[in-house]
């Protein structure tokens, strides 16, 4: 099927490119939102605006070669950029990673990355059944199908001629998502820490690969292995000696601080983010900076911080504004009558809004003498109006959702507020919590 779509879509675009630049667009149907952002490092390198029919593109002048990602809001996908490279995407946001289909120059490495990562994933379902084997069998297991797909690339670069640096991504494409199930192996079953040296000297790991700092699978091993690591001495991993114990394995285990300083902001997320007391955070974020040197990853961590204080129960609901169904600009805040339970949704998530509106209906029986606020975090006013389920409730949205979801961490759009009739937080909570209860 891929390569029928491959011949049609060849049949109608070109695919020269003469000149230094990088080339690349495509077609997306079903489109999960109006425009498509292409990343690299964590910054936006460009953006495209979908058309009606839903083609875009973007010409890179001046952008060096490497590993980027693409984002269509609420998914993403990697794709390596080279020199003279003109790429042409095929997806269907309906069936994301399964129908995307690389075109033109520099789609062969591209299609075949965007192989390996779907054979991990029906590989992966092979290897969650072996968890109850023994260590030796789950290595063998891994072996196998490692060994099946590094064939496969052999096979490959026989017959396309591939860059060094598209070689190097897609071959730790192939290796650290299997490392990283090898560390939730050791984890489950909690493995003699003898072995894992081995480990990485069989699998040649290399903790301080500057190349690989923003590619998932990589980070997420090296992650879990820190864990892994750190649970050999500190058995209470709920403990808050536990993150900080490996805050300092971090420190000293990373080099590179370009990967130091991702994993730092991980942790000081995770723990912050836990459902622990803020005196427990305020001794971690103690901790953390003095050990961590870097400013801008401070910063964050600090506002997130100083935000989790100011909602907690009994204080004041932040000064957030909203937009109403007529476009007014309104503060909740102001009204003093009733007590309130506020919930969010988007409408690039159909399955989630249809089933947080579902949860909903269910909670108003159990707080009928509350006043429920469904709250829209995306951008369009015309969008939200158009995605409104229910009129039973006080329909607004976020005017700002990067300024809300920091002042009231919306991590998760489960998560659920009840305010008093002064509007002060009562509450703080996951919908399905609440459900269960």
């Amino acid at each position: 099927m891929r390569l029928l779509i491959l011949f049609f879509v060849f049949s109608f675009i070109s695919c020269k490119n003469d000149n230094q630049n990088i080339f690349f667009g495509g077609k997306i149907l079903n489109k999960s939102a109006d425009k498509i952002i292409l990343n690299k490092d964590d910054n936006i390198i460009s953006e495209s605006l979908i058309d009606e029919n839903g083609f875009f593109q973007m010409k890179l002048d001046s952008i060096n070669s490497g590993l980027y990602n693409f984002f269509l809001q609420p998914e993403f996908q990697y794709v390596i950029l080279e020199k003279n490279d003109s790429i042409y995407i095929r997806l269907n946001s309906l069936d994301f990673d399964e129908s995307l289909v690389f075109m033109c120059n520099g789609a062969s490495k591209n299609n075949f990355l965007m192989d390996v990562f779907l054979s991990f994933e029906k590989n992966e379902d092979i290897l969650n059944k072996s968890f109850n084997e023994s260590f030796g069998n789950y290595l063998k297991k891994v072996d196998s199908v490692l060994s099946v797909q590094e064939n496969k690339f052999i096979e490959f670069k026989s017959k396309v001629k591939i860059s060094p640096f598209a070689e190097k991504m897609i071959n730790n494409a192939l290796l650290y998502p299997y490392m990283e199930k090898i560390q939730s192996f050791i984890l489950r079953r909690n493995i003699n820490e003898e072995l894992w040296d081995k480990i990485l000297y069989d699998y040649k790991i290399d903790l301080n690969d500057k190349d690989l700092t923003f590619f998932k699978p990589y980070i997420d091993f090296i992650y879990l292995y820190t864990f892994n690591i750190t649970r050999i001495k500190n058995k209470e991993i709920d403990k808050i000696d536990f993150q900080i114990n490996r805050l300092n394995i971090i420190n000293e285990m990373i080099s590179s601080n370009e990967i130091k300083s991702k994993l730092f902001r991980f942790l000081a997320f995770e723990v912050l983010l836990k459902n622990t007391s803020i005196s427990e955070k305020s001794i971690f974020i103690d901790e953390f900076l003095k050990i961590s040197t870097f400013k801008s990853i401070n910063d964050e961590v600090d506002e997130l911080y100083e935000n989790q204080k100011k909602i907690t129960t009994g204080n004041d609901f932040p000064l957030v504004y909203f937009a109403n169904q007529n476009g007014s600009i309104v503060d909740i805040t102001g009204e003093k009558k009733s007590k309130k339970v506020l919930f969010f949704w988007s409408y690039d998530q159909n399955s989630h809004l249809n089933a947080i509106h579902q949860k909903i209906f269910k909670l108003k029986t159990t707080y009928s003498n509350h006043k429920f606020y469904s709250i829209n975090i995306n951008d369009s006013q015309s969008k939200w109006l158009d995605n409104i389920i229910s009129n039973d409730v006080v329909n607004i949205r976020s005017v700002n959702f990067d300024e809300m979801s920091k002042k009231l961490i919306i991590d998760n759009l489960n998560k659920i507020f009840f305010l008093s009739e002064e509007n002060k937080i009562q509450k703080i909570d996951l919908i399905d919590n609440l459900i269960l209860n």
